[in-house]
């Protein structure tokens, strides 16, 4: 069995945090190693970009936008046995990227942890239940296995769907409530005395799900069901908007 020494993450943002201590507590000594252009090199924590490219495990943990580049450069050192996992909340753009920019030797495989540092958080420092989404691109059962394991000791549940369907599902639901958790956000609304049972818990949907419009607006940009979403839910708030004041009007009427 191959053992899961060294895990290379580029990129330091909040979730490349969470992925550090989440490796941690699973993985026997493992070492991981940082490579980011905002930090200077230790050989501690924070590593040259080829150290963390020959790591047993590669993750680039960047926005998506700069996914093809970073990947791009990865594949100049990577190793042909390492694993390369993504973790990007789009799944069928950087799978289509990985297969086309890495060597083909390399081990690929999709992931989606769908849970972030706010929802770490507010689960007691835990990812105890929640779901990760994973696809298997050209990993050995064995490897794939590996990586799957790791998760289920975080206590996580395991979904296996393809990447397109993963994009599907998620335009549906996922961008659906982030996209109005900003709209939301922009009426400031503000937790009073008198809020009901709901109305608390819409004010922690809000505070936990619409923390990163950059997430949403990556989501629109870059998964490819979410540009008819997006169309539906504006006929959506528009027809209620339409009700509510056709109703107000035939009130006055009468």
């Amino acid at each position: 069995m191959k053992e899961i020494k060294t895990i290379g993450i580029i990129g330091y943002g909040k979730f490349s945090k969470l992925l550090k201590t989440m490796f941690e507590d699973v993985i026997v000594d493992v070492q991981i190693k940082f490579s980011s252009r905002s930090k200077k090199i230790d050989n501690k924590d924070f590593f040259d970009f080829e150290d963390a490219c020959k790591c047993d495990i590669v993750i680039p943990s960047v926005p998506i936008k700069a996914f093809e580049k970073v990947t791009r450069e990865v594949a100049k050192y990577i190793d042909n046995d390492s694993i390369f996992i993504d973790v990007c909340s789009i799944k069928s753009y950087p799978k289509k990227i990985m297969i086309k920019e890495l060597p083909v030797e390399v081990m690929k495989i999709c992931t989606h942890p769908m849970y972030g540092p706010e929802s770490y958080k507010h689960n007691n420092n835990s990812v105890e239940g929640f779901n990760i989404v994973i696809e298997n691109i050209n990993a050995s059962e064995e490897i794939y296995n590996i990586v799957k394991d790791i998760f289920i000791k975080l206590k996580n549940k395991i979904v296996e769907i393809s990447a397109e369907r993963h994009d599907e599902l998620a335009s549906e639901f996922h961008f659906t409530t982030l996209t109005i958790s900003h709209v939301l956000k922009t009426l400031s609304m503000k937790r009073t005395e008198i809020d009901t049972v709901s109305a608390s818990r819409m004010h922690d949907f809000v505070e936990r799900i619409g923390a990163d419009m950059e997430i949403t607006e990556d989501m629109y940009n870059f998964n490819p069901f979410c540009s008819k979403q997006f169309d539906k839910i504006k006929m959506s708030i528009e027809e209620t908007m339409s009700q509510i004041s056709n109703k107000q009007l035939r009130l006055k009427e009468e």
